[in-house]
């Protein structure tokens, strides 16, 4: 191999070498954000639990979409109980359906299954709204 080639193969190893170091510095930061916003709103969950006794957060995660917290959450009313999909911070609240435990369980899983659907379309796209399940 010449002089010529062997600067070429280094160009090609530095260069590969930058790009690879700047995606992974990227990723990285990508990670932390994501984590450090999860824990603060796993924070807001515990709160709004503390805050609204009657009421279960199912599950609760960061939106990047609405920069918010989103939550699955339970209201406990006797033997009945609104599921719902709340944004922690603004407030929006959409129930998605309405269950008495002394019911049939029959139709249980797959309301849950189009529950954690709509959890992932109101995560996900901020002008989304929940349609009633039941």
């Amino acid at each position: 191999m010449n002089r010529k080639n062997w600067l070429v193969l280094l160009s090609g190893v530095i260069i590969g070498v930058i790009a690879t170091s700047v995606y992974w510095h990227t990723r990285q930061e990508h990670s932390t954000f994501m984590f450090d916003h999860n824990v603060k709103c796993q924070q807001t969950a515990k709160q709004y639990e503390a805050e609204n006794i009657m009421s279960k957060v199912l599950k609760v995660m960061y939106s990047s979409e609405r920069d918010s917290c989103v939550a699955e959450v339970m209201q406990a009313h006797g033997a009945d109980a609104d599921f719902s999909v709340d944004d922690l911070l603004s407030g929006d609240s959409q129930v998605v359906f309405h269950h008495n435990i002394l019911n049939s369980a029959e139709n249980v899983p797959k309301l849950f299954s189009d529950y954690d659907a709509q959890f992932a379309s109101f995560a996900h796209n901020p002008n989304y709204k929940p349609s009633r399940l039941n």
